[in-house]
């Protein structure tokens, strides 16, 4: 059982970067740590395969909310200078290879105290961790959307379509997961 301070959200972190041709990119890195992996593991050790099963799907649910949190508060923070977030450049996806994995992770776990390995293989170590990157850019190419779900070669249950809501002048962009309700009321 999890308790409060069991070191299972250890915080997010990022890291800024300039290019010479004046780029800026910000490599992030969200974790549950090595906690959330080792009561997975020992539910499945100890035959309670449902109990397991829930836990690995609470903790990816969580992990992926950990990296919305990050995508609005660094929005935020770059919108404050006038510039705006891609959407995410994960290794393994949208045309990024695995190696960049490796770069990333050799960029950003030095600056934290984090027990987070990464393999020969680009895999991290604890299994429940993330990284990726974003670049800061001069218009909203993204369209406020952190994770473009058509981008990613992966069939999963999260899978979440891009609708475009054309008013007078303006655009609203929504995602919504297949048979998900979409009307809002004002």
């Amino acid at each position: 059982m999890l308790k409060k301070n069991d070191g299972v959200m250890v915080p997010k972190g990022y890291v800024v970067n300039s290019s010479e041709d004046g780029k800026q990119t910000i490599k992030c890195l969200v974790t549950l740590g090595g906690q959330v992996d080792q009561i997975i593991s020992e539910c499945f050790a100890n035959y309670e395969y449902l109990e397991g099963m829930m836990m690995n799907a609470l903790a990816d649910n969580i992990l992926f909310e950990a990296t919305n949190h990050l995508y609005e508060h660094l929005s935020n923070e770059i919108k404050k200078d006038k510039g705006y977030l891609s959407s995410r450049y994960e290794p393994g996806n949208s045309e990024v290879p695995m190696t960049v994995q490796k770069e990333l992770f050799d960029a950003i776990v030095p600056t934290f105290d984090l027990d987070l390995i990464i393999t020969e293989g680009f895999m991290l170590s604890p299994a429940k961790s993330l990284v990726y990157y974003y670049e800061v850019t001069s218009e909203d190419c993204s369209l406020g959307i952190d994770h473009d779900c058509s981008a990613c070669d992966i069939g999963c249950k999260n899978r979440k379509y891009i609708l475009k809501i054309h008013k007078e002048n303006t655009t609203e962009v929504i995602q919504a997961k297949q048979g998900e309700k979409t009307l809002r009321c004002p």
